[in-house]
């Protein structure tokens, strides 16, 4: 799954970053702040990524569009968030990059799975009518229908950052060790 793709697994990490705040909020805070940091670089790519997905001539559709009136492209990348948690579940200590599907839905008026389609990780094919009636319903289009084929953007963005990462949230978590007085 997209959201595992890059883990870093340790229950001394949660342990540490919970006891921290008892220990010293402020470098609780700090450490959750150059966490965030670490991600958001790799979110801008990936959100990049997103923008720069191919799209066939005449793809600007005037269909029903959410609040904002975003498209398909440019919905996914306003809805890629990044988040740090620490867990006590199976979990543990998380920093995710995602696109999140209810924003996606909301500024763009689609379906919130369709980032997922994009992305390739649904298991069934992503089918669409062509050039459907305004105010066409799920079911009531008899007229063409295609398979859009699927265009990686997440996974193959953030991949290539996994041992950067890696070292990043390693080096934090001792420099707030050290912060604390916890090590020298």
């Amino acid at each position: 799954m997209a959201d595992e793709l890059i883990s870093i697994d340790s229950p001394d990490l949660v342990k540490f970053y919970k006891a921290v705040k008892g220990i010293d909020v402020e470098v609780q805070k700090q450490l959750r702040k150059r966490l965030t940091n670490i991600a958001k670089p790799i979110a801008q790519d990936v959100k990049d990524a997103a923008l720069a997905i191919p799209a066939s001539s005449g793809a600007a559709h005037k269909g029903s569009r959410g609040e904002q009136g975003l498209g398909l492209r440019a919905g996914i990348a306003a809805a890629v968030q990044t988040k740090v948690n620490a867990t006590n579940g199976k979990k543990g200590f998380s920093m995710r990059i995602h696109v999140s599907g209810t924003t996606f839905a909301t500024k763009t008026g689609k379906y919130k799975k369709l980032p997922r389609y994009m992305e390739g990780l649904s298991r069934k094919p992503w089918r669409h009518p062509v050039f459907a009636d305004a105010g066409a319903k799920n079911g009531t289009w008899s007229g063409k229908w295609v398979a859009q084929s699927a265009h990686p953007y997440l996974i193959k963005t953030a991949a290539p950052y996994k041992s950067q990462i890696q070292e990043e949230v390693s080096q934090a978590f001792l420099d707030a060790m050290e912060e604390t007085g916890l090590i020298k």
